[in-house]
């Protein structure tokens, strides 16, 4: 099963896991979860984030910092876009991708 844990307060998103969907190679869940992922991958390393990946745990995660009001909005877009994407993937094959998101930070945020 693939994980996912969106944490938009912290601009911070992990995948990890395989879908486990269909065979190595052919699992379309799989692929779709990925392509998001190294787009993400590549949002994040453009904007000075940080992104770590280890094929062996089937895991990227990133992380971006935006340091304006400009950088957060862009940096939301690309976060809220491909959470967006991984969210309808895991609505569409709940036993192969679970998705989980996390706004303790911002909820945090609004109580200051």
């Amino acid at each position: 099963m693939t994980e996912v844990r969106y944490e938009p307060g912290s601009f911070r998103l992990r995948i990890r896991g395989h879908a486990g969907a269909g065979a190595r190679g052919a699992d379309i869940v799989c692929a779709g979860v990925s392509a998001l992922g190294f787009a993400l991958a590549e949002a994040a390393e453009k904007r000075g984030g940080t992104v770590r990946r280890d094929a062996g745990a089937a895991l990227i995660e990133a992380r971006l910092f935006p340091e304006n009001a400009a950088e957060e909005s862009a940096c939301r877009a690309v976060l809220d876009t491909v959470a967006g994407g991984l969210r309808r993937i895991a609505g569409a094959w709940p036993e192969y991708v679970k998705f989980e998101e996390d706004d303790s930070v911002q909820e945090r945020r609004n109580l200051l």
